[in-house]
């Protein structure tokens, strides 16, 4: 996909000749100073990206997340994607492996992952219904959810938000058929149906 069809683009900070290699931007009087708070300190590691390459971020912070409102003066960013311009105007994602490889080569904080080889889509749907009292690996923060991801050169992305997905098995619990306590006699054994219907994929954290 092209990453000018997934993201709207602003400028917020930029350095050149003219600016003789000093970023500008965040100082403005006009300059969003929480942005400013999380992203200077990594102004150094995005200097020394490859020209054709894009990192794509969030900004984590105390006065914009309400997730991490607990935690006071807490500014930081977080890595989810790269992209990189195969000719002028146009680009491709990278798989989510060299998004990781590339967030650790310039030093860049990454959102928390991890790889499962094989999913099992009732194991899914219950994990993802626990995360309601689960935390962030990366800040003691309650998780929002997580970004279902395909690995190696899978385009398919989806996403799962706590507040959606209870929301979802409260509904499924309210409109859920009685299950027998047991079968009856020479019956086969019973399976009570899944709260949640659907199935999942990859997961990450977001």
């Amino acid at each position: 996909a092209d990453p000018a069809q997934r993201y709207d683009l602003k400028l917020l900070a930029w350095r050149g000749v003219e600016t003789e290699g000093l970023w500008r931007g965040l100082d403005f009087v006009d300059a969003d100073k929480r942005v400013a708070q999380a992203i200077t300190r990594y102004l150094p590691c995005f200097s020394k990206l490859d020209d054709n390459l894009c990192v794509y971020f969030e900004v984590v912070h105390t006065e914009i997340n309400a997730t991490y409102r607990a935690m006071p003066d807490f500014a930081d960013l977080r890595v989810f994607d790269f992209s990189r311009s195969t000719s002028p105007g146009t680009g491709e994602f990278l798989p989510f492996e060299e998004t990781i490889r590339l967030a650790e080569k310039f030093g860049l904080p990454l959102v928390g992952w991890y790889r499962r080889e094989k999913l099992c889509a009732e194991e899914m749907w219950e994990e993802l219904a626990a995360a309601a009292g689960q935390h962030y690996t990366t800040a003691p923060a309650p998780l929002e959810g997580f970004v279902v991801r395909e690995c190696g050169s899978g385009a398919r992305v989806a996403k799962a938000r706590v507040e959606h997905l209870q929301n979802v098995v409260a509904s499924a619990a309210a409109t859920a058929a009685p299950v027998p306590a047991a079968p009856a006699a020479g019956a086969p054994p019973c399976c009570p149906p899944s709260p949640l219907p659907g199935s999942a994929a990859a997961l990450a954290a977001l």
